[in-house]
């Protein structure tokens, strides 16, 4: 099986300087939208929504065919396998009487507090207790939450570079050499999915301690800096991999990275788990993070919880990038219960920028491939009315955490999970190069709108990202 092809080694600040001479070559066209909003809303009762992640998975290699070669004859019995590391310990499943509320009891951040109710009158007496606490902002039954994997097929034409990055797409080198330029540093932003590989050499000087909300011993997974599934540094390296003489350069390259681990090493996790996430990651006393990436989603949000966590962050000025979702072609099963361009939470929240300013739903585009279009939709993409922007998803080439070892590497994936972070670092190249405190989260999604080029296939008007307009005249 063909694997994927890396970059060839190359001095620091070389990728860079490429992708420049390559925008030298092209020109963009201009596509301006705009969006405003105002305050949060409060939202409790129902279920809680399943999330998981929009992305792919890299293909396995089959295992050879038992009895091997030459010598014939049975082939000796395997031995059981190893257990799993302690960081990937198998959660317990949610019981039917399992609850989760989320409490204002006038912290820093509200609280999630879980709960074991039967009925609804036991319910109810749970949230008038709760009341007496603080403000009751979501409730409802618990969730397991599972991958939304898109499949991802070997792909021996690839590039020997990352494609999405060059002057007639996202353009981030034009950006990196503009003057001013726009790099990300000094923006924190949270990768908040399945943890990130820290010991990856494209990653390690820009991954700093962040939070683990799997595991009760928060030091088994080094506070979210490992990964037991692979797809948290993958996306991590999309946003802020290091421009070294290692294999990729991320869109904000001088950006910090907050792993917070939400996602087990099967890429499943709970309601509870995400909206812990969002709050820490947005609270000044806690992950104090710029920009959130959420390359996960689920089909509802009933109870509201991740609303609530949403609009938590939104107060706290956090521009929030969530993946739009993989069942632009339909799909079975638990991720894509309604079919084709089944709602996607909580990127669907982003159509309502009255109550949700700032956030962003990110859809996908197809590949640069012979017989392909990068500026059509990608087929696996939603389409929905709630899609903010788009950028490249399909073929995407970044770092990667081998399992079971979670060994540094590099593989190409496709989905919404590979396009939203692209998204996350232009909003961290805004929010560093036009100042801080200058631009609320509602202004920076309208800068990420800014100059985009028309992509068809989405059912409202979608452009392309470009990270030179987006961060030109500020």
């Amino acid at each position: 099986m063909p694997k994927p092809c890396g970059l060839p080694q190359a001095p620091s600040g070389f990728w860079r300087h490429i992708f420049q001479e390559i925008r030298d070559l092209t020109g963009q066209r201009a596509n301006d939208r705009m969006g405003q909003g105002t305050p949060r809303r409060v939202l409790w009762v129902a279920a809680i929504a399943a999330i998981s992640l929009a992305a792919c998975q890299p293909v396995v290699e089959p295992a050879p065919p038992a009895g091997g070669g030459g010598g014939g004859g049975a082939a000796p019995a395997a031995p059981p396998p190893p257990p799993p590391p302690v960081w990937c310990q198998s959660e317990p499943t949610p019981g039917a009487t399992d609850q989760v509320a989320v409490v204002d009891t006038g912290g820093s951040r509200p609280e999630v507090v879980e709960f074991d109710a039967a009925t609804a009158a036991e319910v109810q007496t749970e949230v008038d207790a709760l009341e007496q606490q603080g403000d009751v902002l979501a409730v409802g039954p618990e969730a397991t939450v599972s991958a939304q994997a898109y499949p991802q097929g070997s792909n021996p034409s690839y590039a020997t570079s990352q494609w999405s990055f060059g002057a007639a797409y996202v353009n981030f080198a034009g950006a990196w050499n503009a003057t001013p330029s726009a790099t990300g540093s000094g923006v924190r932003v949270a990768i908040i999915d399945t943890g990130v590989e820290a010991s990856h050499p494209d990653l390690a000087a820009r991954v700093v301690q962040g939070r683990d909300f799997v595991l009760a011993d928060e030091s088994q997974s080094n506070y979210g800096r490992i990964d037991g599934f692979g797809h948290g540094t993958h996306v991590a390296g999309i946003v802020a991999a290091s421009d070294d003489a290692n294999g990729v350069v991320g869109g904000a390259l001088d950006a910090t990275i907050v792993p917070v681990r939400v996602l087990n090493c099967s890429g499943s996790g709970s309601n509870t788990a995400v909206a812990n996430g969002i709050m820490w990651a947005a609270d000044p006393t806690g992950g104090h993070v710029d920009v959130i990436n959420l390359s996960l989603g689920g089909p509802s949000d009933f109870g509201g919880v991740l609303a609530s966590a949403i609009d938590y962050a939104l107060d706290q000025n956090v521009v929030v990038v969530a993946s739009a979702g993989n069942c632009g072609a339909g799909g079975s099963g638990s991720q894509c219960p309604g079919g084709v361009n089944s709602i996607n939470y909580p990127a669907a929240l982003a159509g309502d920028q009255v109550t949700y300013p700032g956030m962003i739903a990110v859809g996908a585009t197809d590949s640069n491939a012979s017989g392909h279009n990068p500026f059509a939709r990608a087929s696996y993409s939603n389409a929905n009315t709630y899609v903010t922007v788009a950028a490249p998803g399909t073929s995407i080439y970044s770092t990667y955490a081998q399992q079971p070892s979670h060994t540094p590497t590099y593989t190409t994936l496709s989905g919404t999970s590979m396009a939203t972070p692209e998204v996350a670092a232009v909003a961290a190249l805004i929010k560093s190069k036009c100042g801080f405190g200058a631009y609320t989260a509602a202004q920076v999604r309208t800068r990420v709108l800014t100059g985009t080029q028309a992509v068809n296939g989405f059912q409202a008007a979608v452009g392309m990202v470009n990270a030179v307009n987006a961060t030109a005249a500020c």
